[in-house]
């Protein structure tokens, strides 16, 4: 029974019509990606991780984050402040590869499919903290 809710869920998140972009054409899973991140005017600092889904089109990249916690935040203020610093690292780091892009940062929490898209004003705010 476990085997065949975790077979739904995934069918389900493929399934997903605001998810599509994930899957289609220009996107690319497990991404390992690497390189220096300014968080301070005098602070860069090296930084590698992975991202989950990597969706790239002419006029935006969308970083996809998948977590498998059985409660989603209730929203994006609820969003664990380690998250919200993977999330903006990501970020920072695609807005170097991809300049001129427009970069959205998605956590995608895989047990009930929600969505949440941290603001990037907060993912700026968030990286600044760790260079503090």
């Amino acid at each position: 029974a476990r085997r065949e809710a975790i077979i739904a869920d995934a069918l389900a998140l493929l399934a997903d019509p605001a998810l599509a972009g994930l899957f289609g054409r220009g996107s690319l899973a497990e991404v390992p990606i690497t390189g220096m991140v300014r968080l301070s005017q005098d602070e860069r600092r090296p930084v590698s991780g992975q991202i989950d889904r990597l969706a790239i089109s002419a006029a935006e990249v969308v970083i996809a984050d998948f977590k498998t916690a059985a409660r989603p935040p209730r929203d994006e203020s609820a969003i664990p402040e380690t998250t919200l610093a993977q999330l903006a690292v990501y970020r920072a780091l695609i807005g170097q590869i991809y300049p001129g892009r427009r970069v959205r940062a998605l956590l995608v929490y895989t047990a009930t499919l929600t969505r949440l898209e941290p603001d990037p004003a907060r993912l700026d705010a968030v990286l600044a903290r760790l260079g503090g």
